[in-house]
């Protein structure tokens, strides 16, 4: 039932909505997630920053932690099939030769952008809304189902709550080494 409804929703976006300008846009955007380099790289510049650190550390270990989920523990259990195998669906990219589902292009820019929204940085907005565009973008060139990328989206924003609950805050991270050094066993009050 779920495919049904899935390969309706593509069947619809390819009548209505294919056109040369979006071909060139799509395959643009989605490029943007391929094997998460952007997000990757975005984050270890921040890594290199000594103000923006933290939410480098946050990004890395989201991204990690839904690159273990998606591609290494989901995609291979779940083993589905792309939609262009499915139907005789024309490509303009290059076939994926992984499982479909889920979305790893999608999962990963989530991740990432999550992030930005929870911790509330200053580019949120921008983040969101490219990630929202790569997961568009998967639909529109048939590599995906829509509940991949919807999926895809939901395991990237559990990897960004994961990440951000693993890694404190600065405030949060002082607030324990006072504790931990307050109490510690050597201290003769």
């Amino acid at each position: 039932m779920i495919q049904n409804v899935d390969l309706a929703i593509l069947a619809w976006i390819r009548e209505t909505l294919w056109c040369a300008p979006l071909d060139l846009l799509a395959t643009q955007v989605t490029h943007l997630g391929d094997s998460g380099i952007f997000c990757i790289i975005l984050a270890a510049l921040c890594l290199t920053y000594k103000p923006t650190r933290r939410l480098g550390v946050v990004l890395a270990v989201s991204m990690v932690f839904d690159f273990l989920l998606c591609n290494l523990t989901v995609k291979p259990l779940v083993n589905r099939v792309r939609p262009y195998e499915v139907e005789d669906i024309a490509l303009i990219v290059a076939p994926p030769h992984d499982a479909s589902f889920p979305s790893g292009h999608t999962a990963i820019s989530f991740a990432f952008a999550w992030v930005m929204v929870l911790r509330r940085e200053r580019f949120w907005k921008a983040a969101l809304v490219l990630a929202v565009l790569i997961g568009l973008s998967r639909l529109y060139l048939n590599v995906h189902f829509p509940s991949d990328v919807l999926c895809g989206a939901l395991f990237g924003m559990i990897a960004a709550h994961f990440a951000c609950r693993v890694v404190p805050k600065e405030k949060e991270r002082l607030s324990l080494c006072l504790k931990q050094s307050s109490v510690s066993p050597l201290s003769f009050g």
